[in-house]
């Protein structure tokens, strides 16, 4: 991550500047109402926002009331809840601040106590979660350090106009020892992959299922395929079209079929895999969007109609993030399939060419 020079250059005057105001405001254990306005100045005069026109206080929320609303760009983009200084942040403070998020349809909300900051995304599933993707001690001694640095410019304006906090999540995500468990136990093309590479390093075959076992038992920690968030990360690989259809029998084969796959949507409508017309649909950073599978294969969205899902996909995601991008429409739309399961287009797609290479 690369902060930009003037940026440095503001949090290291700035911290100078402020780091003897936050240890006098924590030495007299002042008010909550006293260290929202320590939270201001710091966003402010720290982070680079306008207090003014960035910043709403006592932003309402159904009947309530979050200390902290800020814009960016003129998008409500994050909610802050301040705790007073002296009082160590809990998981109470953090369910507030969720809850705060969770109903205002906000995916990122900042938890302080105006020393440590505490940077989370919120993930809109059932239950609603969060991910801890930055926290910064304003009082550590290496807090203008490299680390210290790139921790802080997550929380900056800059930061968040380019997106570094989302970058960061994706970072995190890819990460996930969950995740990566779920890929190795439930992506044949991955064991098949280990298969391979083993034949030759000692020029014998090993089957998949042997594979699968000393992963299972042997490498991978048990606490981590038994954790709830083994099975939310099992989803994932599986909506992300993870898992070959059951008919496939070579991996290497398959992965290279994919690249090339000429299958159209009008294939999944001929061969039975969906009944058109069909709703398409998408959670997308937390808004549901939806388009129409009609019976001749194009894709209708917002009166545009295309035979390509991506040229829709990309309008869809458009619609949520403010910009158009490009976007892999088979794996961004889901259907109900003919068999009443939630599917991704690329999962019916792969069944297809499955059939085709058959």
């Amino acid at each position: 991550m690369v902060v930009p020079k003037r940026v440095k250059q503001r949090l290291a005057n700035a911290m100078k500047q402020y780091l003897p105001i936050v240890e006098q405001q924590r030495s007299r254990d002042v008010s909550e109402a006293d260290t929202v306005t320590l939270v201001k100045d710091l966003l402010s005069d720290v982070f680079g926002f306008d207090k003014y026109t960035d910043l709403t206080g006592e932003y309402a929320i159904r009947g309530t009331y979050c200390d902290l609303a800020v814009r960016v760009d003129d998008k409500l983009s994050l909610l802050i809840e301040v705790k007073a200084i002296g009082i160590t942040l809990d998981d109470r403070h953090l369910k507030q601040a969720v809850n705060y998020a969770a109903n205002e349809g906000i995916e990122w909300v900042i938890l302080t106590n105006g020393i440590i900051w505490r940077l989370y995304a919120v993930t809109f599933g059932k239950p609603i979660g969060k991910v801890l993707v930055a926290e910064a001690d304003l009082t550590q001694p290496d807090i203008m350090g490299i680390a210290g640095e790139e921790q802080l410019y997550m929380f900056t304006k800059e930061g968040i106009k380019r997106g570094v906090h989302e970058a960061s999540l994706r970072r995190q995500e890819a990460t996930n020892r969950y995740l990566i468990a779920a890929l190795l136990l439930g992506n044949r093309r991955v064991v098949n992959t280990i298969r391979r590479e083993l034949r030759q390093i000692i020029d014998i075959k090993v089957g998949t299922k042997d594979i699968t076992k000393v992963l299972r038992e042997e490498v991978i920690k048990r606490e981590t395929l038994q954790d709830p968030e083994a099975e939310k990360a099992k989803a994932t690989v599986r909506k992300a079209g993870g898992q070959l259809s059951q008919g496939a029998s070579n991996a290497g084969n398959q992965a290279s079929t994919r690249k090339r796959s000429k299958v159209t949507v009008i294939q999944l409508i001929e061969r039975g895999l969906i009944n058109a017309p069909a709703q398409l649909f998408r959670v997308y950073k937390g808004q549901r969007v939806e388009a129409t599978l009609h019976i001749d294969g194009t894709i209708e969205y917002a009166t545009h109609r295309h035979a390509n899902p991506s040229r829709t996909a990309a309008l869809a995601r458009a619609s949520v993030i403010g910009e158009k991008k490009a976007t892999n429409g088979w794996t961004f739309w889901q259907c109900i399939d003919a068999k009443g399961r939630e599917s991704a287009l690329a999962d019916l797609r792969e069944i297809v060419d499955g059939k085709l290479s058959a």
